[in-house]
């Protein structure tokens, strides 16, 4: 059966239940491949957790949007977050469907040039939503009149489904080229920032490192390639002629039922096929066990602040691509009417993605970067009506925008760090991601540098 001819029947069916509300949430069943292919035509927001190590291995492509929540300042996730309740409240879930919203949060308030398309916290409503996990199933949003135009609206899955187009062709290999590379400026920055933690002014700081990068890479195809990322969840969401897409290794939070989960992932070793001694360095070198230390406590910290019991497992290393991280899974038990949104708002930025103490070290990387993270570091994901979801931290990610791309990387900066390092260390996190911009190998010194201010 068809997904249209599915559609059709699930709107009918309903249609004789004489459902109230004005907006209806109607699921029905779809085969697994349906599912998956969904994931290859544009979705306007797609989560790919099959890979990833502490969450469900849940794949969703959203299309379409009915309603949306924003909100921006310095209090914008806990703002987006009510926001977010009376969208989902206005829903009707017609049997067992589940809506839910999807979208993220910027890393900072105020600075989005380039990522204005996606706000400083934007979640929506999708029109049709594609998910495969224990099952497949598809999410409709519909307004009760639809019901009596069931062939219209499923002519309208079908499109975003793809289904009747022909089958899209392998991607041709993409090209692309360095334009200007911060390296230099990132460099410049890890050493002053040094100075900064040499006089007490906080104990560590992330900076990132932007390259902007001309390239025939589109985000479907980026998309693609970053499928097989080991240990990541695979994400893309567009919007306004913009994509940013990416494959993170970092959890900032997941709730489900009583449980909270999240994990410090702080400390990297280059991975350049010595596998024990990479892990052996890592786990005993004392910059990066001094710098996970941090993590680990800032996040407990704010977990017990917001009423959860906090239980901390033991640290351990996680192979990528390009690089081992340590990191370490911290469960809570959730206290009463905190969600996702919530916690998000108790936990970001983290140490592993802002500094400690977090305030002087945000204001260290506003006057130390000369270019708008966005999105990169910020939370994404999903949220849905009874307060459960999931947020990632968005890293080795590139914003999109025709034929440019902006690649990010990023590094905790604490004392003993040694800039030519660092950047060295940002050269193997956007190993990933230059390969998918066509681009032959990490940027190199030689280039064309963004300088301070450019």
């Amino acid at each position: 059966m068809t997904i249209r001819a599915r559609v059709v029947g699930a709107l009918r069916r309903v249609g004789r239940l004489r459902p109230e509300g004005d907006l209806l949430a109607i699921s029905l069943p779809i085969p697994p491949d349906s599912a998956a292919m969904a994931a290859d035509f544009e979705p306007t927001f797609l989560w790919d957790a099959r890979r990833a190590e502490t969450l469900a291995p849940r794949l969703v492509a959203a299309f379409g949007e009915v309603a949306a929540a924003e909100a921006e300042g310095n209090d914008r996730i806990r703002a987006v977050e009510q926001r977010a309740r009376e969208v989902l409240s206005s829903v009707t879930p017609v049997g067992s469907a589940t809506p839910r919203l999807f979208g993220a949060v910027s890393f900072d308030h105020g600075r989005l040039e380039g990522f204005e398309p996606f706000g400083e916290a934007r979640f929506f409503l999708p029109r049709v939503t594609a998910l495969l996990e224990s099952r497949a199933e598809l999410v409709l949003v519909i307004r009760r009149e639809e019901l009596a135009h069931a062939s219209d609206v499923a002519d309208e899955v079908a499109s975003y489904l793809g289904e009747g187009a022909p089958a899209r062709a392998p991607f041709e290999k993409p090209r692309g080229h360095v334009v200007v590379d911060g390296r230099a400026a990132f460099e410049r920055a890890v050493s002053r920032a040094l100075v900064a933690i040499g006089e007490g002014a906080f104990e560590k700081v992330v900076l990132c490192r932007a390259v902007d990068v001309e390239t025939t890479a589109t985000a479907a195809s980026i998309s693609t390639e970053l499928a097989q990322a080991a240990g990541c969840v695979r994400f893309c969401v567009q919007r306004g002629g913009a994509a940013f897409v990416g494959a993170t290794p970092e959890v900032l939070v997941s709730v489900r039922g009583d449980e909270v989960r999240t994990e410090a992932v702080a400390g990297t070793e280059p991975r350049r096929g010595h596998e024990l001694a990479e892990t052996s360095r890592l786990l005993t070198r004392a910059k990066d066990l001094a710098e996970h230390r941090l993590v680990v406590e800032a996040i407990r910290s704010e977990l017990e602040r917001a009423g959860c019991e906090v239980a901390v497992q033991d640290t351990r290393v996680r192979t990528l691509t390009h690089v081992h991280h340590l990191v370490t899974p911290i469960i809570g038990k959730r206290a009463a009417d905190t969600t996702v949104l919530g916690m998000a708002a108790a936990l970001h930025p983290t140490p592993a993605l802002g500094g400690s103490p977090r305030a002087p070290a945000l204001d260290f990387i506003r006057q130390a970067e000369p270019f708008a993270r966005g999105l990169f570091g910020g939370a994404l994901g999903w949220i849905g009506p009874g307060g459960e979801g999931e947020m990632v931290v968005a890293l080795r990610s590139a914003l999109v925008r025709g034929a440019r791309a902006t690649a990010f990387a990023g590094c905790g900066i604490v004392a003993g760090s040694v800039p030519e390092l660092e950047a060295q260390e940002t050269d193997a996190k956007l190993g990933s991601m230059m390969r998918a911009l066509g681009v032959s190998a990490a940027p190199k010194p030689g280039l064309v540098y963004r300088e301070a201010g450019a």
